[in-house]
């Protein structure tokens, strides 16, 4: 436990990061070039980048990647949601009562997945 506030050692890139959100047992920093880290607890893949545990911040992969600029995050007390430049919204962790917006089909997303456009179901 850290029990003051202490700089993270280049985070983020050179721009830095621009916003951060926090759920339960994990965090995500979204970076002003329009990446994000998350690191902490990831029992049902909240963390969006597969490792069980973070102490330190990963980046999260997203669908076309090279391509995905993210401007805003959220997160839940198991779950993450992402929204990119072009508006189209991502989601990973449990699904618990359909918080992740993927259907009834899936319990948890371990990567973020693509939510689908409202109406389209």
């Amino acid at each position: 436990d850290v029990l003051a506030p202490r700089r993270l050692a280049r985070v983020g890139g050179a721009r830095g990061v621009r916003d951060v959100v926090a759920g339960a047992h994990h965090s995500l920093l979204v970076t002003h070039a329009g990446g994000v880290l998350s690191c902490g607890h990831n029992a049902a893949g909240q963390l969006g980048h597969g490792s069980q545990r973070s102490f330190a911040p990963e980046r999260v992969p997203f669908p076309g990647d090279d391509r995905t600029v993210i401007v805003g995050a959220a997160a839940g007390y198991a779950h993450s949601l992402f929204v990119d430049a072009t508006g189209r919204a991502f989601a990973c962790g449990s699904n618990a009562r359909g918080a992740l917006g993927l259907g009834d089909h899936v319990d948890s997303a371990y990567r973020p997945a693509r939510t689908p456009p409202p109406g389209s179901r």
